[in-house]
């Protein structure tokens, strides 16, 4: 399964998510993401049902690479807080002018972007697989 997959199955994606711990396991040739994801509804009565999140863990195998971008020193990154979120596909128009992602990956992985407004600052991973759990 592809992370585009899993994302159409959630309420809302991953858009709005906190990111709270990010692993990667060099070896296994894994990353895992755990996240808080927006599960709300938008046209719910009352605000805690609009705003409610629920734990997750996103384990992505066959790492191809991860890319993490510092943090824009004009932000508040050193908070002690889940980093906010949101993630697109990498093409031609999102693609980082100011770093060299690997061109040759295989037609079956996917590439992604994960965009933190907290630090105004982007993560880049690409993988060849995706599993997804609630906590």
């Amino acid at each position: 399964m592809d992370i585009w997959t899993i994302e159409k199955t959630l309420p809302n994606g991953f858009h709005d998510a906190f990111l709270q711990n990010i692993s990667i396991d060099y070896v296994k040739r894994e990353l895992q993401l755990d996240m808080e994801i927006l599960v709300g509804d938008p046209d719910a009565p009352t605000e805690a049902e609009r705003e409610a999140y629920k734990n997750a863990h996103l384990k992505l195998k066959g790492l191809i690479y991860c890319v993490i971008e510092p943090p824009d020193p004009n932000y508040p990154f050193s908070k002690k807080e889940p980093l906010w979120i949101d993630i697109g596909k990498i093409d031609s128009s999102t693609e980082p002018t100011n770093l060299k992602l690997p061109q040759k990956i295989p037609p079956e992985a996917f590439s992604f972007w994960m965009y933190s407004s907290d630090w105004n600052s982007s993560f880049y991973i690409s993988a060849m697989e995706a599993e997804f759990s609630w906590v």
